[in-house]
């Protein structure tokens, strides 16, 4: 696969299990739709060139965010979200 596109987010530690595991069970709602509205950008550029969209972590350095990529400011981790075709 190639690498179309690669994004530095702050993604909120709340949200991992979601976007890696599919797995909502901590999660409200609300934080479900919020993160499916922020993914749904990326996987939006992904169908447009026929690709896929991968979350990688760049570590596993917890800290906390004024500004992560959605939501209130939290504790974060640093992830690359690549478009791959």
């Amino acid at each position: 696969m190639k690498t179309l596109c690669e994004y530095s987010v702050q993604i909120p530690e709340y949200a991992l299990s979601y976007l890696i595991n599919n797995d909502d069970s901590n999660l409200t709602k609300d934080d479900i739709i919020t993160i499916n509205d922020w993914l749904k950008y990326y996987q939006d550029k992904s169908i447009v060139f026929k690709g896929t969209v991968s979350i990688n972590l760049v570590n596993d350095n917890l800290y906390f965010s004024k500004h992560p990529a959605f939501g209130l400011p939290c504790t974060c981790i640093n992830c690359v979200i690549l478009i791959l075709i």
